[in-house]
This record gives C-alpha cells, structure tokens and sequence, in this order.
C-alpha cells in the first residue's frame, strides 16, 4: 500500500525590512523640507498665524470656606452702653452726690466743684447789667414820638413854673395896695372875734364840767368829754387862723423884703432854664434817637451778653452732670481732692443690656464671621448658665497683637442676669455646632 502520511506544510516567512531604511526615508524628507524653507524668496513676508496667541490667564485655586458652625470665640463682658465723665475744667471737689451702685437719670447733677457762690454772683451781676441795658435801649427806641409827648409835658410844666415865679416876683415888686391893706385888716378882724366867741363856749363847757356833782351821774361823762376835746380843737384852729391873718395884715402894709425878691427871681431863673433845655431836647428828638447813644446801648449789651455766656459756661462747669441714665459702677476720687480737665472721675453704664467684645480674633476667624450671625454664649463664672447672643460687628481695621495680626469683633447678649459683672470671661459657640 502506498504510504499515506502527509507531508508536512511549509511555513511563508515575511522578513521586515531593515529599520535603518526606514530612518534614512524620513530623514530625507525632513531634509527636503529644510532645503524649501531656506530657499523661500527673502522679499514674501512670513505667513501670518490664523489668529493672534491669548494671554495666559491666572488660574485661582479655590480654597475650602470655613465651617461656620464651627466657629468658637472668645472675649469679655462689657456694657452695651457706657461713659467715663469728668469735669471740663480743673478745680477742688466741694460734692460728690452719688456712691457706687445708685441709679442716676440723664441731665442729674453728680458732683460739683468749688467756687459756687462767686460764680454764681457773677452770674446774676452780668444778667442784671443786660437787662439794664435792654431797657434802656427799648427805652431809647420807645419811638420819637412817645419822647416828644413826654418833651412836650416837660415844656409844658417848665412853662407854668416860670409863669408862676414871674407872677410871684412881680407881686414882690409891687407897693402895698390901700385896699389889700384894708382887706387884710378886716380879715384879721373877722379872725380874731371867732377867736374869742370860740374862747367863751369852751370857758362855758368847762365852768359845767364837775365829776364830783350828783348829777354827772345821769349824764355820759365819755360824751361830754369828746364834746370839750373838739371845743379845744376848735379853738386851736381859730388861733391859727388869727395868726395868719395878723401876719398877712403886718405883710400887707411894707414893701416886699429884698431877700424874698431875690428868691422869687432865682425861682424865675431856675425855671426858665428849665424850659430851655425841654425845649433843647425836643429839637434833638425830632430827628430820632441819637445814633451815637443807640450804638453805645448796643455794645453794652454784646459785651453783657458775653459776660453772660462764659459765666454760664463757667458755672455749668462747676457741675457734673449725668450724659445717660444707667448705674455708677466705679468712683476714682473723694471730696476734697483735684480733679484735673477731663480727668476720669466716675463711671457710668447701662447694665440692662450687655455685649461681648472679641478682641484678638485671627484671620482665619474673621473669615467665617458674618454679621447677625448666631452664638451660645457661656460664661467661665456661671456654670450651666447659657445665653443666646449674636454677633453685630466686625472690626474693619486690623490690630497688632505681640507682632500678630488680629481683628475685633462685637456680638449682643440677649437677655440679663443680676450676676452679670463687667469684664467676664465668655465663650461663643456658633449656634448649631
């Protein structure tokens, strides 16, 4: 039998081709390309690119914000609202009129200096000399008018006096009148015959008046007793009248006496210089008051008013007084002692609401802060004590801390407790954490 093994099948080999070949190709096209660029024509301006190459722009990482719910500060108790007073100027301390822990109101005297009764004097000295000066500038500007009626009854009344005094004088320098004379006589006359009739009624009333006499008992003796007192009287005014009528009748019958003329023309004088000058007076008036005196009126009164101004000051400043109501929480000085120009001398605080002032917080704290953010305040002091706060500024400006950069901050307590003091240590945790 034939053998029927197959042979067996030969295998087709593909041999690659040698790699420095392939490296000798494209090194020959590589050089082609360099031997056309070189031979470019030197006058064709290089082909412009597509479009111009934008700057490169900075790439910001964004880093992760901070957890606000994990924010935890803290700071110190302070009094929302408070101030340190002082006097605005210098002097010895006469009254202290508060303690520590009293109540005060705004606008309430709180200490005094000394030198309050001279002040005080001076005070009411420059009030009195511009009112002086008010009233007579109102009385200057009263009008021309109202001077010039008073002017004209001034004139009016000299007028009379001096008519009275001529009268007088030339009745002085008259020789004694017959029937003045006769007429004085008949006066006295007439004078003294009431004189006597008088005279004899009161010797008769006086003959009937006896105490002792049985029958006074049925007569009022108060009676009759008024009945002479006015019989007396009677006759005193008679004898008056007699006299005067004997000395008109003895003045009747010589010339006038030379110093009698003399007065009545000195009289005369008096009153017509007094005319003159009303009538002065009323010739300057009808133009107005005299600018000179208003301007001098005026001045007075600026230079009271001053006066009066820096006496105010002066006085007032003697006072201490209360710029807000609330609590003194500190005294710095006793009764007696100086007190210096704006020196510290008490403070006062409103206690019934309370802040917490952060004052080193760091950058990475600020950061996570955000105004009426929310916290739960605790205080080292008053364990288990928690308050609500939130938080209501952020310091704008940095502050230097041992060479460290910090931030300050502010949040509100709300909410009081009378254990609350001043300076207490608070921790604020953002609420929800």
């Amino acid at each position: 039998m034939a053998d029927m093994r197959s042979k067996p099948m030969k295998t087709l080999r593909v041999s690659p081709k040698p790699v420095g070949s392939r490296l000798k190709k494209w090194g020959v096209i590589f050089l082609a390309l360099c031997l056309g660029f070189l031979m470019q024509p030197a006058g064709l301006p290089a082909q412009a690119s597509p479009s111009p190459a934008l700057p490169a722009q900075p790439v910001y990482s964004r880093l992760p914000s901070p957890d606000p719910a994990a924010v935890s500060l803290d700071g110190n108790l302070a009094p929302r609202q408070w101030v340190n007073v002082g006097f605005s100027q210098g002097g010895e301390i006469a009254q202290i009129l508060v303690k520590e822990g009293d109540s005060v109101q705004a606008g309430q005297v709180l200490a005094r200096l000394g030198d309050l009764e001279s002040l005080q004097a001076a005070l009411d000295a420059d009030q009195l000399q511009l009112l002086n000066a008010q009233q007579a500038l109102q009385n200057l500007n009263d009008g021309a008018a109202h001077q010039l009626a008073l002017i004209d009854q001034t004139i009016a009344q000299a007028d009379r006096s001096r008519a009275l005094a001529a009268s007088k004088l030339r009745s002085l320098q008259k020789l004694p009148d017959p029937l003045a004379v006769q007429q004085a006589y008949g006066n006295m006359k007439t004078a003294e015959q009431d004189l006597e009739k008088k005279r004899n009624d009161l010797r008769k009333a006086q003959k009937l008046w006896d105490p002792t006499s049985f029958i006074w008992r049925f007569i009022p003796r108060h009676a009759y007793k008024l009945y002479l007192m006015n019989l007396e009287s009677m006759v005193a005014q008679a004898e008056v009248r007699y006299q005067d009528s004997v000395d008109a009748y003895i003045k009747r019958q010589k010339p006038a006496d030379p110093v009698d003329v003399a007065l009545a023309q000195a009289q005369l004088s008096v009153a017509e210089a007094q005319l003159d000058k009303a009538q002065q007076d009323r010739q300057s008036w009808q133009n107005g008051p005299d600018p000179d005196q208003v301007a001098q009126l005026k001045a007075q009164i600026q230079a009271a008013q001053s006066a009066l101004v820096a006496d105010q000051a002066r006085l007032e400043a003697t006072q201490l007084v209360a710029p807000m109501a609330g609590t003194v929480v500190s005294l710095t000085v006793k009764e007696g002692e100086w007190a210096a120009p704006n020196q510290g001398v008490m403070t006062i605080a409103d206690l019934s609401g309370w802040q917490v002032e952060m004052g080193e917080l760091t950058e990475d704290q600020v950061v996570a802060l955000k105004t009426g953010m929310p916290f739960t305040v605790t205080l080292d002091a008053l364990p288990g004590a928690t308050f609500n706060g939130q938080l209501e500024s952020i310091g704008r400006v940095y502050v230097t801390v041992h060479g460290d950069t910090r931030f300050t901050a502010k949040a509100d307590l709300q909410g009081n407790d009378p254990r609350l003091r001043w300076g207490m240590s608070a921790n604020l945790q953002a609420a929800g954490n």
